[in-house]
């Protein structure tokens, strides 16, 4: 009997989840911040201009002279050197 109440009660508040899920992810569109906004302009946009000035001068980017006392390049996760995309910060012009 009392599981047949908890599976009831599960079903019935099952969408909660999702929707709070759901709310956090939306709160930064409802107070204006915008992923792209945030993460574009900040992170991605200085890496890409700092990959395609380095392939532009001949060389491959392999320091980020720019954290602390400069880290690994080319092996970090979060710079995407090798993704296809990439490659057309490198031969469009870039602004």
């Amino acid at each position: 009997m009392q599981k047949a109440v908890l599976l009831r009660l599960t079903a019935r508040f099952a969408w909660l989840l999702p929707a709070a899920g759901l709310a956090v992810i939306l709160r930064g569109f409802w107070l204006g911040q915008v992923p792209v906004e945030r993460d574009w302009l900040r992170f991605e946009m200085p890496v890409k201009r700092f990959i395609a000035d380095a392939l532009a001068a001949g060389h491959l980017p392999t320091w980020w002279p720019y954290d602390g006392l400069g880290v690994p390049f080319l092996s970090s996760p979060n710079v995407t050197f090798f993704h296809p995309t990439t490659f057309l910060f490198w031969v469009l012009p870039f602004t």
